[in-house]
């Protein structure tokens, strides 16, 4: 039976282990060498290193499923089993999504951890990502995982950000898309438009799966050459959900 699972230490630069070890009963001089003792059932574990050691409980933290429009955080429990002080000069994420919070030093023996927060509405799908620490360990940088899986209300097709082309001034564009509704009892509202011509919004229920969108463009033009309008389909139920945007750019060609 095994009560201890398996952690990461991070050792200072120096340790070779392969090097000779020190003899019992030779005197630790300016070494400082501390001992590290890990009991088991079965035998005894005896580690001799000096300065920080990092200890993560869990490398990979794993949110799991949750609603895309719920903040969620997370956390990482970090240990010092050093005899130095851990310092971390930074903690940067690969997605400005995950936010990280971390302490700027650990002092030997103690404990900290680091927070990951994501905001609402941030993902709307399977994700996954990276947070680097940096460390005055020998590593320098300190690597940990997250991933998880934001389940949205709806997912719209195809993709709602629309590059129209090349159009003549005056002309008519027509789009159709398809939100596929991931709940029943979905409603939505007056469709909010921005534009410089006239725009319509269509919208059709197919039962409690989908709903039909078509959105239509008549008499196109711009002040400038660049054409940009935006359709914003607001949700009423349930409460606290992003609005169906969708958007368009292109050229007008006059």
């Amino acid at each position: 039976m095994r009560i201890f699972e398996k952690i990461r230490l991070f050792r200072p630069a120096g340790d070779e282990r392969s090097a000779a070890r020190p003899r019992a009963g030779t005197p630790r001089g300016d070494c400082s060498f501390r001992f590290l003792l890990i009991f088991a059932f079965f035998g005894i574990s005896i580690s001799c290193f000096g300065g920080p050691v990092l200890k993560i409980e869990a490398m990979d933290f794993q949110f799991g499923e949750f609603p895309a429009n719920e903040a969620k955080q997370g956390k990482y429990i970090l240990h010092n089993i050093g005899d130095k002080v851990l310092s971390i000069t930074a903690a940067r994420s690969t997605c400005s999504c995950a936010k990280p919070e971390y302490p700027k030093e650990i002092a030997p023996g103690k404990s900290a951890e680091i927070k990951l927060s994501i905001g609402a509405n941030s993902y709307n799908s399977k994700f996954q990502g990276k947070v680097y620490l940096i460390t005055n360990l020998p590593e320098k940088m300190v690597e940990l995982a997250f991933a998880g899986e934001a389940q949205p209300l709806f997912i719209i097709e195809p993709e709602p950000e629309i590059y129209i082309g090349n159009l003549q001034a005056g002309s008519s564009y027509e789009k159709e898309f398809t939100v596929h509704l991931k709940k029943n009892g979905i409603k939505f509202g007056k469709p909010k438009i921005e534009a410089e011509f006239p725009v319509t919004v269509e919208k059709k229920y197919i039962e409690d799966k989908a709903l039909k969108v078509t959105i239509k463009g008549k008499e196109l033009k711009s002040k400038e050459s660049q054409l940009k309008f935006t359709v914003e389909i607001p949700v009423l139920e349930p409460a606290g959900w992003p609005p169906a945007r969708f958007q368009f750019q292109g050229k007008i060609n006059k």
